[in-house]
């Protein structure tokens, strides 16, 4: 809505920046300011904060997601758990399977677990049955996909700080892995 797209949980993203963008520009621009209020300044940056939050909102397919069931009326709390068991032992897994590779191991031992392409692929997996949820208006679907999608973005952030304390250390890596 504030950027003028359509409230559907696919949105192109380099149309919402794009938006974003102009939206800030033409709220920002110096000479909006010239013999303005302080009064009216503040109404400006108010806004600008307003744009900034619903730009990180709809830019993260999770919170995106979240914010569409809040429309529908559908409230998740923030500490809200998958309830599919079997998801969530896959999650417990592979979180145990990246912390048996200690401190004294090697970027190869963790990199050999292959985390970045079972992680991806299930953050692939629950993004495209989030889009058939919400295209079907199966709220409960699209809720449980969304907290298992959290979960796994969650064990990918986990998993970018764990390679950070792993021996061989490649800063480089860390620019590849943090692009979920």
């Amino acid at each position: 809505e504030q950027f003028g797209m359509p409230v559907f949980y696919s949105i192109d993203t380099d149309t919402l920046f794009c938006r974003f963008i102009d939206r800030q520009y033409k709220l920002l621009d110096p000479a909006n300011f010239e013999n303005k209020t302080e009064h009216a300044g503040d109404i400006c940056a108010a806004h600008a904060r307003y744009m900034n939050n619903a730009h990180s909102t709809l830019k993260n397919p999770v919170t995106r997601g979240l914010y569409l069931l809040e429309l529908r009326g559908i409230h998740v709390p923030p500490n809200a758990k998958p309830s599919n068991r079997d998801l969530v032992e896959h999650v417990a897994t592979l979180t145990a399977q990246m912390y048996n590779v200690t401190r004294n191991s090697t970027i190869e031992d963790l990199d050999r677990l292959d985390l970045k392409v079972k992680i991806r692929k299930q953050c692939d997996e629950l993004q495209n049955e989030i889009v058939r949820s919400f295209n079907r208006v199966d709220w409960k679907a699209a809720k449980e996909a969304l907290l298992g999608l959290k979960a796994y973005r969650q064990l990918w952030q986990e998993m970018v700080e764990h390679r950070k304390e792993v021996k061989g250390f490649v800063y480089r890596d860390f620019i590849i892995l943090t692009s979920l």
